[in-house]
């Protein structure tokens, strides 16, 4: 059984060369729901598709299909397109393979499949026997094997129904576009674990799924990347996995790459690195949906305190006008915006009424036909508004309960100056001393500690504020995941000889066991937090991938540092392209504060940067990965 890449790739020709992943994950959706292998739809004329037989059928007796998915392929394509973008491809129905589906026959049926599995294979073989549909389109997210997709052939050689595979194609679409700029990778979240609790299979598999991520977004935009790697042999790892399946890929398919000199720069990041960012309290809208909610697959649950009911919002960057323009404001400008939507909307809803008042001397029919049109987009504005309204209304509860503002200040004044004035310490003490049941206040108090520990040079009020801990919250309060913490800073002996902590021997913590765990020559998590306390504003990846665009601009070579082209395998100490594009990538986890902190780079630098990490991590959810490392 052949198979091929889905299509050719073509050099972005738009002038200024930004790079748009939604853009670019649609356009491969309506190739393979046009069933074309053309990525430039209008040039698609073709009457006629090759089958993998070799045989020729006429495009026009398959114009309605059938869309059959697994549930990752699922999630990402529910970023990219909605249901009516879905009927412009005339796709009918969309069901997951999972589902009970009824027999539609003459209909050829779309597969997507992000895990090629066995059980996959016999699901599609069971449609072919029972006759759910007559032509099979197979289209796999990613690139398979060799040995999967013979697994493929032999489920479907047993069912005596291979004649009903019209085509099987993979695809580069391993990645999940959450906007315009920002990506995420399929059940990501794991390889937070895999990387850190030392299990050489599950840091391979890791490794392995990084690269394979970064691999489709390269030859998905259609660019070849020279890479920049950041502090330790992880990244060093994601790096050597990405150049290997890359030259395996070249010599496979004959994808089309665009201008040689059109290079984007890759750099590469170790989460360990920059712990504390991952655990701040940020201001910003996004940060605070994402900080309230959790935000997945571009969804999050609200609930309606009306209805009772429990609603579903999408983070919609394309056609959410007002996340767009508020997504990187800071709560208190973003707020009056959305009362600015809202009484906007209204102007305008009484200029349609007014206009179709009867008792107006206008033209009453071209009036009605005019406010008929606008309806459907009045409506769907007015959901959104109200989405924003209950949004924001539920963040500012949340932010005078919890004093999520002052516990930004807080933070702020630890990171930016590595200790606390006397005014600041009472209010740090006062966070402490709440006496408070809600898990989520308790939270706060131990990301505020954590970063505590992480960036202060001054640590002298530590026994004080773990023995108030240790009363308030003596069942919830792990002493031993914070000791785990401090025996990692260069100055514990000091701490502990100066009458801060009494008594406390150093023992084996979960952080100093990672150091042996994690491959050798690599920074184990939080490995020196003596480092961290080096940068001014210990927004450490910030700083980095600043720096490194800051010596591309001005062409200074920085014997230490080195760029890798993923296409020859070569290393120099410059950066030789034209630099228009740089994708950070975080190895371990990233979040909507750090993808802030790039957009504000990005403005600062006049450079498209998009973000991406394995996984984006709700504060809450970073914080409880570091303490299930500690069992």
């Amino acid at each position: 059984m052949d198979q091929h890449n889905s299509f050719e790739f073509f050099e972005d020709e738009d002038e200024d060369h930004r790079i748009d992943l939604l853009e670019t994950q649609k356009k491969i959706f309506q190739s393979i729901f046009n069933l074309t292998s053309n990525a430039d739809l209008s040039e698609d004329d073709e009457l006629e598709i090759e089958l993998s037989n070799g045989l020729r059928m006429d495009k026009r007796i398959l114009t309605f299909k059938v869309l059959v998915f697994d549930n990752i392929a699922s999630n990402i394509l529910a970023n990219i397109m909605k249901v009516g973008a879905l009927r412009d491809c005339n796709i009918t129905l969309h069901m997951s393979i999972n589902s009970k589906r009824e027999q539609i026959p003459d209909i050829p049926a779309i597969y997507l499949i992000y895990e090629p599995q066995e059980a996959i294979f016999k699901k599609i073989a069971e449609d072919s026997i029972n006759g759910i549909y007559d032509y099979f389109f197979v289209n796999f997210m990613k690139p398979i094997s060799a040995e999967l997709l013979d697994q493929f052939a032999i489920e479907m050689v047993k069912a005596n129904t291979a004649h009903k595979i019209c085509q099987v194609q993979y695809n580069y679409l391993g990645y999940q576009a959450l906007s315009q700029n920002c990506f995420t990778l399929p059940n990501g979240r794991d390889n937070f674990k895999g990387i850190y609790t030392g299990k050489d299979s599950l840091f391979e598999e890791a490794i392995n799924h990084s690269a394979s991520g970064l691999l489709s977004l390269f030859k998905s935009i259609g660019k070849i990347p020279i890479v920049r790697v950041i502090n330790g042999e992880i990244s060093d790892k994601v790096y050597k996995r990405l150049n290997l399946i890359y030259q395996q890929a070249e010599s496979d398919d004959k994808t089309k790459t665009g201008n040689k000199q059109d290079r984007p720069l890759l750099i590469i990041l170790d989460r360990n690195l920059d712990l504390h960012t991952m655990l701040y309290h940020s201001w910003t809208y996004i940060s605070l949906i994402e900080d309230i909610y959790g935000i997945k697959n571009n969804q999050f649950q609200h609930y309606d305190e009306t209805t009772k009911a429990m609603l579903t919002y999408d983070i919609d960057f394309q056609s959410d006008e007002i996340l767009r323009e508020n997504a990187f404001k800071e709560f208190g400008e973003a707020a009056p915006n959305v009362d600015k939507a809202l009484n906007s909307w209204k102007e305008e809803y009484d200029q349609i009424s007014r206009k179709t008042n009867p008792g107006q001397v206008h033209d009453i029919s071209q009036n009605l036909t005019s406010a008929m049109d606008q309806i459907p987009q009045m409506t769907e504005r007015k959901k959104k508004i109200d989405m924003h309204i209950n949004v924001a209304s539920k963040i500012l509860e949340d932010i005078k309960r919890r004093g999520i503002d002052k516990l930004q200040d807080v933070e702020d004044e630890i990171m930016t100056s590595k200790q606390m004035s006397n005014a600041t310490k009472n209010i740090f003490m006062e966070f402490m001393r709440k006496d408070t049941q809600k898990q989520d206040e308790f939270e706060d108090k131990m990301r505020l500690l954590l970063i505590y520990i992480i960036c202060s040079s001054d640590l002298t009020d530590i026994k004080q504020i773990l023995d108030t801990l240790k009363t308030i919250h003596n069942d919830q309060f792990d002493e031993e995941f914070v000791q785990g913490l401090l025996k990692k800073r260069k100055d514990f002996e000091n701490i502990v000889g100066s009458g801060s902590l009494q008594n406390q021997q150093p023992t084996q913590s979960f952080i100093s066991g990672l150091a042996k765990q994690v491959t050798k020559g690599s920074k184990s998590l939080i490995s020196n937090l003596a480092n961290l306390m080096a940068e001014q504003k210990n927004l450490i990846h910030y700083n980095l991938v600043k720096k490194v665009i800051q010596n591309v601009q001005s062409k200074t070579v920085v014997q230490s540092e080195s760029y890798y082209d993923i296409k020859t395998g070569e290393k120099s100490q410059q950066f030789k392209a034209q630099l228009k594009n740089v994708i950070v990538y975080v190895v371990g986890g990233g979040s909507y504060y750090e993808y802030e902190c790039m957009k504000r780079l990005e403005d600062e630098t006049k450079i498209q940067i998009i973000y991406g990490s394995d996984y984006i991590f709700q504060p809450l959810e970073f914080y409880q990965e570091l303490h299930k490392l500690s069992k």
